[in-house]
């Protein structure tokens, strides 16, 4: 989200460069970095346990158990203490480039707007364009922080206070306030498929032909 969130200032700001600098390669390295990055802050938590045979005396059968590690605590720290950092890191970058976009779209508006002959039709047309936009921007940067808030702070809470944590003595109630922000991740998914489709014509436009491409099959 917080390299989407870039690459559209950059698209704004530096219309001209922004298809040198940001290509298709560096696109899929640049996820791919992303995914490995975020992939490496979780493994120390599977370095902690392991699954080995534990006999039961009660029940007189091995099964098999999660073993933790001796350095569990410290390995946990380690991978919820990046995890914090990447979600902060991510929710700062979404906020502080969203500004900056409506920044850039209010500068080129009033660029527009003086440069625009006296029609006043013709400057109505660009200022309500420039304000859906802006409109569009700010609502999709109030989706994102409302949904990934609670995640960065109950990611920040659980590196510090180690009762939130899975074996804590909160565990069961961590659990759920995890389930309830991946909820909330979902949501923010879903909704910004629909503001775009209501608020963005030209996504309307590629939205439609893409699926009559798709799905219509060519008149004989």
């Amino acid at each position: 989200m917080a390299f989407i969130t870039i690459e559209r200032y950059l698209s704004v700001s530096a219309p001209l460069i922004v298809k040198k600098l940001i290509t298709h390669q560096r696109t899929v390295a640049t996820l791919i970095a992303i995914v490995i990055l975020n992939t490496c802050s979780v493994i120390p938590i599977y370095l902690s346990s392991t699954l080995e045979l534990k006999y039961y005396p009660k029940l007189n059968v091995s099964l098999y158990s999660v073993i933790l590690a001796s350095n569990r605590q410290e390995l946990e720290d380690i991978s919820f203490g990046i995890h914090a950092i990447l979600q902060l890191l991510s929710l700062c970058l979404i906020t502080l480039f969203n500004f900056l976009l409506i920044v850039q779209l209010k500068r080129q508006s009033n660029w527009r707007l003086t440069k625009t002959s006296a029609v006043s039709l013709k400057k109505n047309t660009l200022a309500n364009r420039d304000a859906k936009a802006k409109k569009m921007i700010i609502t999709l940067a109030a989706l994102s922080s409302i949904c990934y808030l609670p995640s960065v702070t109950i990611g920040i809470t659980v590196d510090f206070i180690k009762e939130f944590r899975i074996y804590g003595a909160y565990g069961p109630l961590i659990n759920i306030f995890f389930s309830f922000c991946f909820l909330l991740g979902s949501i923010n998914s879903a909704s910004k498929f629909f503001i775009f489709y209501t608020m963005s014509s030209k996504f309307r436009v590629t939205l439609k032909k893409l699926f009559r491409k798709t799905f219509i099959l060519p008149s004989s």
